[in-house]
């Protein structure tokens, strides 16, 4: 069996309760971060920070399903991280989330 046999299939994780946070919110699994965003059309899960100059996401301004970075205003679409003005130029990594009993899971 060679090393790729090996990896595991990615896990859903439980990384916090909905009602821990209003809009924005930073959580960490297994060392890694990641960035929560709470919308009018649900909640999305993004690395933590900008493409560009790797500011903070969480920092930013949410306006509909977007987030402005505010270092150099660069806007990223939360349902699928691309991106949406510049300097930005490589979208973000979107990680898929549900919701189960008020707790928020995300799939590393």
């Amino acid at each position: 069996m060679g090393l790729l046999s090996k990896k595991r299939p990615p896990d859903w994780v439980r990384v916090a309760a909905e009602s821990d946070f209003a809009h924005t919110m930073q959580v960490r699994y297994d060392n890694r971060d990641f960035a929560l965003f709470k919308t009018a059309a649900g909640i999305f899960c993004s690395q933590p920070s900008c493409s560009h100059e790797y500011s903070p996401l969480v920092e930013g301004i949410i306006e509909g399903t977007a987030v402005h970075c505010e270092k150099h205003g660069s806007r990223f679409d939360l349902q699928s991280g691309r991106v949406l003005d510049l300097p930005a130029s490589a979208d973000l990594v979107m990680y898929p989330v549900r919701i189960e009993n008020g707790e928020i899971w995300i799939k590393v």
